[in-house]
């Protein structure tokens, strides 16, 4: 499918629109700018793609699969973010073998994992029906837990609490500069998929077809025909001059 692909590049946000051949919008992205405008601009792109994986399953399978839809976005994000705490800690605890902290080393490993563990363990009321954040960019919900949970840690296990926050500014900002590739997101909306067919009765859709009309439309190929950028995005960005 040949698709087009606007990109605005803010100095806070950065937003994307993608349409098709007949300039239906098929989704639009929006993620925070970090301190790398090229990487915003490829995960704001990668996020309207997504909100176009979502358009076409709606078309697929039709009225009735509003219902379903809600719950898959809200369970995709839900994967979204595991994987990238799973990032972060890996990230994290990457730093751990640096000589200056070889004699807290392991104070540090257990505090760490204790937070991980508690972020990971309030996921899913996170992402619950319903439930308010003031964010959805995970740096933004990451973070707010991460200081919140980081501060008794530290007390607990008699570490500094500026050490755990030291580690976790560098490691969020490594994190943030990865762009997960289209089969990890694919893999991400099959097990959003799943969860929702597993905790959500009366869909409306049969799961068997909700199953194959994923699969389609994940092997819909979204070709970039052009992509174009305003902003920040105009230095950052081809822009033809027939456009």
């Amino acid at each position: 499918m040949r698709t087009f692909i606007g990109i605005d590049l803010g100095s806070t946000t950065t937003k994307s629109v993608l349409v098709d051949e007949n300039l239906e919008v098929l989704g639009r992205g929006i993620t925070n700018s970090r301190s790398n405008y090229d990487v915003a601009a490829r995960v704001s792109k990668q996020e309207a793609k997504i909100a176009a994986r979502f358009t076409l399953f709606r078309n697929a399978l039709g009225k009735d699969a509003e219902h379903l839809l809600s719950h898959l976005e809200r369970n995709f994000r839900l994967e979204q973010f595991l994987s990238a705490l799973a990032q972060l800690e890996g990230a994290c605890m990457g730093y751990l073998d640096h000589p200056r902290f070889m004699e807290i080393k392991a104070a540090l490993r257990q505090a760490l994992d204790g937070v991980f563990r508690k972020i990971e363990g309030e996921a899913q009321a996170i992402y619950a029906p319903g439930a308010a954040r003031k964010s959805d960019f995970f740096r933004d919900i990451a973070g707010s837990r991460f200081m919140n949970l980081a501060e008794a840690a530290s007390r607990e296990a008699d570490i500094p609490f500026e050490t755990m926050l030291n580690i976790y500014d560098k490691s969020i900002i490594e994190v943030e500069s990865l762009v997960d590739p289209d089969d990890t997101v694919a893999s991400q909306m099959r097990n959003g998929l799943a969860r929702s067919l597993a905790s959500v009765e009366g869909t409306g859709v049969d799961g068997g077809k909700a199953l194959a009309a994923l699969g389609t439309v994940l092997g819909i190929e979204l070709e970039e025909t052009y992509v174009v950028g305003t902003g920040y995005g105009r230095v950052r960005l081809p822009f033809p001059k027939e456009h």
